[in-house]
């Protein structure tokens, strides 16, 4: 009997091939049949019943007792398929862990990496690889463990213990001696490693410094760029073929999702604000991410404020979700069935695509972010002429602003603009989803659509590669992609271009910085562009996130872009209707007025001063503060006053007013 599991890949998808386990609504399956690229026939286990099923419904199981005949046993205690719960294993957000830590995991990934990807693995690869890397086939196994815990590569990050990482132990002296000799065999006549270790240890005897261990020498060694070793030793063509870009046309992609082209396009139509229905003067920016084998369009993101790497992470992140619930939110017909991990990012060298943090979280989810090299359009071909079709249709529309103003100079696109941004998006999908996917391409001679589902499933010339990997754990894959910022919090919340509060934030509120103590401590707060209802706080005690709302509930679920867009709006209009003259004249009038009662009470008082006491004031006393009156409550005869009122119809009356009783004055 042995034990089966579902297929989970490097960055934590879910492989779905016939065969495989799964668990369908919390209960264990086995893939039957794939029918198409948003349909599977599955079995579950127990019952032996047959389904069929979007493939983004299925989730892993952890283990399936299997009989050697191949049968699965369902009886009793022998059958365990439970569903993995994923929340994201890792204790720290990915933006916290140190750069040298990250660098750490990125080389000890590359070490297991060939393991991970073995489907028969033996004790003896494993056995190799350590020997290969001067370490215990015991440590192999716990990182990769450790990776398959976590299911990405923040789980081999180690952990604090010891000294850091890069920590000199060596004196200066020694050290000094190092650096000298290695220096020198980086020439054309480089010794082998043993060569330069022994010239170490000599230098090391002539001025009678303790020797170092070998693998100390060793270590020195391998710090050592290779690409500068070979730029030295006179391999500078290998070097050059190595680590410098070439000019030359971007293959494509053997499969779908193997290669993804990533861009911006500012589009040439104007739009009106959600409340107003104004136009707004800033024109919508698109980012689009196609896959270059089969031309389909796998994500975007619309907004409204220039490219940065928010509008490239949500795009990428949305290129990998399933689009079902998208069409029905914007209530289209249609399929766009496309979904999961892509291996390869390809994006010009604008600086929105470097980002350490976009760089991060390719690496977090094991997909390769490749820049195009500089003035090379070719390599981004295919997402620049989608993109050109995309304004092409848009110039068929209101409040299109056409290439070039000069193409009609009396037409004015702000007037004639009609599309809200949420309306903009609908009519792009749409054309997306019911026109490009669907129509002839010229360089395929098929649609991208039917290109899609050749690549995946074969057909009679070609074999199929299968289902896309599915990312399991949605809300991570999700906020790694989303930009944060570090935030203060204060008694009133968080400020993040707009107020947000919660309760839990209270415990944080004017925190110290645990190493500065002198400092406020900043917290990691990520924020979704497409919303300004929510954003979200990495708790660094309870290793989780929380959505923090907006304190102003009554905004409508509109962007920050809108939301800067309607704000910039009504500042304006604010300001339409001062009057500056009525204010102008008002700060005129009090300022006479100021003076003209500065004028008389000097008057008064100075008049005040040369005449004796009222009959009713008692004279300083020796506690009294100099210049005050004290004033005697004596008996108040009764007043009585005529009141000249007027009311609403224009009449006058006469009234008494009575003195108030019990009363010291």
């Amino acid at each position: 009997m042995t034990s089966v599991r579902s297929v989970l890949t490097s960055g934590g998808f879910l492989e779905l091939k016939q065969g495989n386990y799964v668990s369908y609504r919390g209960q264990a399956s086995k893939i039957r049949r794939v029918l198409s690229s948003d349909l599977v026939v599955i079995q579950l286990v127990d019952s032996g019943e047959t389904a069929r099923t979007h493939p983004t419904e299925l989730r892993p199981v952890e283990e399936i007792k299997e009989a050697a005949s191949g049968a699965l046993l369902t009886s009793g205690v022998a059958l365990v398929a439970e569903a993995i719960e994923v929340t994201g294993s890792t204790s720290s957000d990915i933006g916290e862990i140190d750069d040298l830590d990250w660098k750490e995991a990125q080389r000890l990934f590359s070490i297991i990496q060939p393991l991970l990807e073995t489907p028969n693995r033996r004790r003896a690869d494993v056995a190799a690889v350590a020997a290969e890397h001067g370490i215990e086939a015991s440590t192999v196994y716990r990182w990769i463990s450790n990776y398959r815990a976590a299911g990405h590569l923040s789980g081999l990050i180690p952990r604090k213990r010891g000294r850091k990482k890069g920590t000199k132990l060596l004196s200066p002296e020694q050290e000094a001696v190092i650096a000298d000799v290695l220096e020198n065999s980086l020439d054309p006549q480089a010794q082998t490693p043993v060569e330069v270790i022994r010239q170490i240890s000599d230098r090391f005897k002539e001025v009678g410094i303790a020797p170092v261990h070998p693998n100390t020498i060793r270590n020195r060694i391998a710090e050592i760029p290779l690409r500068r070793r070979l730029f030295t030793r006179g391999n500078k063509e290998l070097a050059k073929q190595l680590f410098e870009p070439r000019p030359g046309e971007s293959p494509d992609g053997k499969f779908p999702l193997e290669v993804v082209q990533i861009d911006h396009v500012q589009l040439d139509i104007k739009v009106v604000d959600v409340q107003t229905r104004r136009p707004i003067e800033a024109r919508p920016w698109a980012t689009f991410a196609i896959d270059t084998y089969s031309r389909m369009i796998v994500g975007y993101f619309l907004s409204l404020l220039r490219p940065s790497a928010f509008s490239t992470g949500v795009c990428l992140y949305m290129a990998m979700m399933p689009k079902r619930d998208l069409l029905a939110r914007l209530d289209l017909p249609g399929r766009w069935p496309v979904y999961g991990k892509f291996r390869k990012v390809k994006a010009d060298n604008a600086r929105e695509f470097k980002g350490s943090m976009l760089t991060r979280a390719c690496d977090e989810h094991n997909i390769d972010l490749e820049l195009r090299p500089v003035k090379t359009p070719h390599y981004g071909a295919y997402i620049e002429r989608m993109v050109g079709n995309v304004n092409r249709e848009l110039h068929k529309k209101r409040g299109t602003t056409h290439r070039a103003p000069d193409v009609s100079p009396d037409y004015d696109s702000s007037a004639k603009a009609i599309y809200t941004l949420a309306e903009l998006e609908a009519e792009v999908v749409d054309w997306i989803v019911n026109q490009y996917h669907v129509s002839r391409h010229s360089g395929l001679n098929c649609t991208p659509l039917r290109k899609w589902e050749q690549g995946l499933l074969g057909d009679n010339k070609t074999p199929g590669v299968g289902l896309p990997l599915i990312p399991i754990d949605t809300e991570k894959l999700r906020l790694d992609f989303l930009p944060f910022e570090r935030r203060t919090i204060h008694p009133y919340g968080v400020e993040l271009g707009r107020m947000y509060y919660h309760e839990v934030l209270n415990r944080w509120i004017n925190a110290t910085d645990p190493e500065n103590p002198k400092e406020k401590r900043k917290f990691i707060f990520r924020y979704d562009p497409r919303t300004i209802r929510c954003i979200w706080f990495w708790d660094p005690d309870a290793k989780r996130y929380f959505p923090i709302p907006v304190r102003d509930t009554t905004w409508p679920d509109i962007s920050w872009s809108e939301y800067d867009e309607y704000r910039k709006a009504m500042t304006k209009e604010g300001f339409a209707h001062v009057d500056e003259a009525a204010i102008r004249g008002y700060v005129e009038r009090s300022k006479l007025r100021e003076d003209r009662a500065l004028v008389e009470t000097q008057k008064a008082r100075r008049s005040f001063s040369g005449r004796s006491a009222p009959r009713f004031a008692i004279k300083e006393s020796k506690n009294s503060a100099p210049g005050a009156v004290h004033y005697a409550a004596t008996p108040m005869p009764e007043i009585r006053m005529v009141a000249k009122v007027a009311d609403h119809s224009g009449e006058t009356f006469e009234s008494a007013v009575e003195a108030f009783d019990e009363i010291d004055v």
